[in-house]
């Protein structure tokens, strides 16, 4: 029997804010966006499960896209973020519908701190009965521990 549903939050709650990110920049900086999310990837593992710091994240980025200006590149960023992040709302019904059921509603999710911000802020995970995120986990799929933790507590339920 089914009991927990696990969720995923970007690209299934939210939708991917990756490829508007990289248009975004690539414009302000005139270089081509697949440019901008290879070096992106690069650093994203690090990123999520906060192995890196943000400021440390912005000095990579910058350099690697040859961009001098590493302050409007956040900006870029943070305004992207903290203005694109909207759950739709056929998957709050969903979240919903399946609580009322019975279901105990999980969410699992890679995710950077300044989005983590973002999302307690709007009161994104106030749907979920158990929240994961990478960052405050220090692990990021597809590392075992990241499950692991998910486990153990969703077992002691």
């Amino acid at each position: 029997m089914i009991k927990v549903v696990i969720f995923d939050f970007g690209g299934v709650v939210v939708p991917r804010l990756g490829p508007v990110l990289y248009e975004a920049t690539a414009k302000k900086f005139n270089v081509d966006p697949l440019f901008v999310k290879e070096n992106f990837k690069k650093f994203e593992h690090k990123l999520v499960a906060n192995r890196m710091s943000l400021e440390k994240f912005w000095k990579l980025l910058a350099k690697s896209l040859g961009v001098a200006d590493v302050e409007s590149l956040r900006r870029i960023w943070i305004n992207i973020l903290r203005t694109e992040m909207k759950i739709t709302k056929p998957t709050i019904k969903i979240i919903k519908r399946l609580k009322n059921h019975g279901y105990i509603v999980a969410l699992l999710s890679n995710v950077i701190s300044l989005r983590a911000y973002y999302h307690k802020l709007r009161g994104h995970y106030k749907l979920f009965d158990f929240v994961f995120l990478s960052n405050e986990i220090g692990s990021a799929k597809p590392e075992n521990k990241i499950y692991k933790s998910n486990f153990v507590n969703l077992c002691r339920k």
